[in-house]
């Protein structure tokens, strides 16, 4: 069964991406294929996840996780 994850909130400075990028990490650790997407240009998620930058075609970053920017 596919499962989708959001983390969204209207408040800045509350964790989002933090959140987000540790958990789409654990869920890849457990052998969970995951795609992180963002709406936003963050270089905060780009350096957790050990990216250059975002791309808008998904970005391999480790076993079963990609990172993909997605223009709103």
């Amino acid at each position: 069964m596919k499962r989708k994850f959001i983390v969204v909130s209207g408040k800045g400075g509350v964790g989002r991406t933090t959140t987000a990028a540790l958990l789409a990490m654990a869920l890849a650790e457990r052998g969970k294929k995951v795609l992180l997407a963002t709406t936003g240009l963050d270089d905060r998620l780009a350096w957790m996840l050990g990216a250059e930058r975002l791309s808008s075609s998904p970005q391999y970053m480790a076993k079963n996780l990609y990172v993909q920017y997605c223009k709103n």
